[in-house]
C-alpha cells in the first residue's frame, strides 16, 4: 500500500475553506426577535403627579381596533398574570422595581386577532387614573430582509412610527420607550 501526500496541502486547503463557509453560514445570529415591537413605559414618577403607581398599572387594558380612527372595535385585552401560559391573547407588563424595564410593554406593530383581523390602533387604558387613556394611531411598522453573502436573510427595520394621542413619535431614529404620563 503506498500512500501520497502530495495532494494533501490542495485537500486541507479546501478542508478549511469549506470548513469556514459552513461556520460563517451557521452564525446567522440576526437579533430581530422583538423588531416589530413598539415600545412604552408607564412614567414611574408618581411624587409629581404626572406619574402611575404600581396599583394604577396594574388594572391597564388594552383595547385593539380594526381601523386607524378607533371606532371599531377589535376586543379588549387584559394584563397576562406572571405565570400564566405565554398562548393566551393578553399583553404584559414589566414589573422590575428600581430597574430601567419597569413598568414597561411591547405591542406588535404588525399584530392580528386570533381571527386573523390586522389590528390598525390601540388604546391603552388606566381606570384607576382619572384621564388616562393613550391613543395609538398611525402604526408604521416595515421590515426589510437583507441577502449577505453567508445566506443569512435577517430582518432590519425601514420604518417603526406612530402617534400617541396625536403626536408624532419615530422609535426608528428615537429608540426606547415612548412615556406615557399623565
Amino acid at each position: 500500500m503506498h500512500l501520497s501526500f502530495k495532494h494533501l496541502p490542495y485537500s486541507l486547503a479546501s478542508f478549511l475553506l469549506l470548513g469556514s463557509a459552513l461556520a460563517l453560514s451557521s452564525c446567522c445570529d440576526c437579533f430581530d426577535e422583538g423588531l416589530t415591537g413598539i415600545n412604552f413605559q408607564f412614567s414611574p414618577d408618581s411624587l409629581s403627579g404626572n406619574g402611575f403607581y404600581r396599583a394604577q398599572v396594574k388594572g391597564a387594558y388594552l383595547v385593539r381596533f380594526a381601523d386607524n380612527e378607533a371606532t371599531q372595535v377589535l376586543d379588549t385585552l387584559r394584563q397576562r398574570p406572571f405565570n400564566s401560559p405565554l398562548g393566551l391573547e393578553s399583553f404584559y407588563v414589566n414589573y422590575f422595581p428600581g430597574s430601567s424595564n419597569d413598568l414597561t410593554f411591547s405591542l406588535d406593530g404588525r399584530s392580528t386577532t386570533r381571527a386573523g383581523q390586522t389590528v390598525r390602533s390601540f388604546d391603552v387604558v388606566v381606570p384607576s387614573a382619572p384621564a388616562a387613556v393613550y391613543h395609538i394611531t398611525d402604526l408604521d411598522v416595515t421590515t426589510g430582509v437583507s441577502k449577505s453573502v453567508t445566506g443569512c436573510n435577517c430582518s432590519y427595520l425601514k420604518s417603526k412610527s406612530f402617534a400617541l394621542n396625536g403626536a408624532a413619535i419615530d422609535q426608528k431614529k428615537n429608540s426606547g420607550q415612548a412615556v406615557l404620563s399623565r
